[in-house]
């Protein structure tokens, strides 16, 4: 199932903290495991012992659902890589968008100011209409909204 946007940050920044913590886990994670092969025979042979078959068999159970844990802590650091990825994409979508809007705008500016002040021997019928085709594509390039458009 699709994890809540709120586990793994909403910003580019958020997703990096989580990743770097949930790389941290997974490595202090690895040498937990490690050391829990290297104990498990001595464990077992304790296991055989009266005197310390008890206190082993608690010990070792302390710790023997450690590599358990190791898949889903890969898969959390996975999909964290993922979502950082996303983030950055979605910074590079908002910072195009944003910059497509703007030069929308300065037409809109540009060709206000044409109709609103027009000067006959400078705005020419064909001034206007290549404006106005600037304008047009502008306006065409920027829909449909890329996901990380912001509402204004």
């Amino acid at each position: 199932p699709e994890r809540m946007r709120s586990e793994l940050g909403g910003t580019e920044a958020e997703v990096t903290a989580l990743l770097e913590e949930a790389r941290a886990v997974s490595a202090a994670l690895g040498l937990q495991i490690a050391s829990v092969a290297i104990l498990t025979p001595l464990a077992e042979r304790l296991f055989k012992d009266e005197e310390y078959a008890e206190r082993a068999k608690a010990a070792i159970g302390t710790v023997d659902m450690l590599p358990s844990l190791a898949a889903p802590m890969a898969e959390r650091v996975a999909r964290l890589e993922e979502e950082l990825e996303r983030q950055r994409r979605l910074t590079a979508e908002r910072r195009a968008f944003s910059e497509a809007t703007g030069a929308l705008e300065a037409s809109i500016v540009e060709a206000e100011e044409l109709v609103g002040f027009p000067v006959d021997t400078v705005d020419t019928a064909e001034i206007i209409a290549a404006l106005r085709e600037v304008g047009d594509k502008q306006e065409s390039d920027l829909l449909p909204a890329p996901e990380a458009a912001e509402p204004d």
